[in-house]
């Protein structure tokens, strides 16, 4: 079963809803819906294919930072219920950086990884 169609995306952050407009003349003018804004519940499709990393650009030496880290589905959408471990690794040491990483429930499918550096 797929959820969403092909090329479709739900940020990975919660919204308040959808403003939905229709173009009844195809002349470009879109009027907005009497339901609008309609709230929409994503459900992601649950496989994980890929993370997420958001990490700072360039940082100096002895500088700390985070990161974070999102489960997303094929289409982008974020898998609020991922639950695994997952491992954390790079080419250059990086101090305070864990072996591994757990997504928790509490987590809603990003971790963040603070003290590094």
């Amino acid at each position: 079963m797929r959820y969403g169609s092909l090329g479709s995306a739900a940020y990975p952050f919660v919204t308040q809803g959808i403003i939905i407009g229709v173009d009844p003349h195809g002349d470009g003018i879109f009027k907005s819906l009497e339901v609008s804004p309609l709230l929409v519940e994503f459900i992601p499709d649950p496989p994980v294919r890929r993370y997420h990393v958001v990490a700072p650009f360039r940082v100096s030496p002895g500088e700390e930072f985070s990161i974070s880290i999102s489960a997303l589905d094929i289409n982008g959408n974020l898998i609020v219920n991922h639950r695994r471990n997952v491992i954390l690794a790079s080419d250059k040491p990086i101090e305070g950086l864990p072996n591994r990483a757990s997504f928790t429930e509490e987590d809603s499918g990003t971790i963040k990884v603070d003290d590094l550096g």
